[in-house]
């Protein structure tokens, strides 16, 4: 299945990783997540095309910005120190 994806440009997320920035899951990573204990059984096939329009979308289910904390460093927008940031 994983292979079958990559060729037509389809990441693999995990319901948990859909709001973040990463790419999709590498063949090691697909494989590893269904070996015990089983890290999860559920997948989503994004079209890479489309990946950050679904990762804003999920970020505003979730109440979360759009835009990345790599991106508003870049505009110089000031991060509070005193929490570890949502999104990696």
């Amino acid at each position: 299945m994983w292979r079958w994806l990559e060729e037509r440009d389809v990441d693999i997320v995990v319901p948990n990783r859909v709001a973040h920035n990463g790419s999709g899951l590498s063949l090691d990573g697909f494989l590893e997540a269904r070996l015990y204990p089983r890290r999860t059984t559920n997948y989503f096939a994004i079209p890479r095309e489309r990946r950050m329009e679904i990762r804003d979308r999920a970020r505003a289910v979730l109440g979360l910005a759009a835009t990345s904390i790599g991106a508003r460093r870049k505009r110089g927008t000031a991060l509070s120190t005193s929490q570890p940031p949502l999104m990696p």
